[in-house]
């Protein structure tokens, strides 16, 4: 499990790797709310994921809402792997909530 936060100038990127499930959710929650409250948009990159669990979607779910209340925005960075479709196929999400950018 991997869930690490790059800030930069014009982005906060979230780069998720391994397994990111449950064990993570706390974890992933603090990054997402340190990127939301830095004011900048989110690029999530998801090129690491080896399993992902509903828990995760949950959240970026939740932090997609919260970064468009508060002016800016979650994007996808780079292709979806495999294990991430699998897991939005199985909780029935046709894709993601962040957008592709």
């Amino acid at each position: 499990m991997s869930v690490m936060i790059e800030q930069g100038a014009i982005f906060s990127t979230v780069r998720l790797g391994g397994d990111i499930g449950i064990c993570a959710a706390v974890e992933l929650r603090g990054v997402l709310i340190e990127a939301i409250s830095s004011g900048l948009d989110i690029k999530v990159e998801f090129a690491g994921v080896t399993a992902l669990d509903i828990t995760t979607l949950q959240l970026l779910w939740a932090a997609d809402r919260a970064a468009d209340r508060a002016g800016t925005k979650l994007l996808q960075s780079g292709p979806i792997p495999a294990a991430v479709e699998a897991a939005m196929d199985l909780a029935r999400i046709e894709r993601l909530t962040v957008s592709s950018r």
